[in-house]
């Protein structure tokens, strides 16, 4: 299911996939550019109470290497991914209408 996030946010002209973080290929790492990680992650997390997609803000030294590392837990649905897909997509939307 990574691949499947993976497909879907290359479709959002913002995102940018960063190299994995984690070492499997489970796990996708990405950035969107305009926007604050830990914002974004703090955002992501407080609009879904049980999200069947776990999210890890990663923390780096430079705060430009910061980035959020999806993880599909192993019962995700494409339906689900979508939702996801949908959050991010929507979130960037927002952003730029400010």
């Amino acid at each position: 299911y990574a691949n499947l996030i993976r497909h879907q946010l290359r479709k959002i002209p913002q995102v940018q996939l960063s190299e994995p973080h984690k070492n499997t290929a489970n796990h996708v790492s990405f950035t969107i550019e305009g926007i604050d990680t830990e914002e974004l992650y703090r955002s992501l997390i407080q609009n879904s109470d049980k999200p069947p997609i776990y999210l890890e803000l990663y923390t780096a030294e430079k705060k430009a290497e910061s980035c959020l590392i999806a993880a599909p837990n192993y019962f995700v649905t494409e339906q689900e991914i979508d939702v996801f897909y949908q959050q991010i997509k929507s979130f960037c939307f927002r952003l730029k209408e400010k």
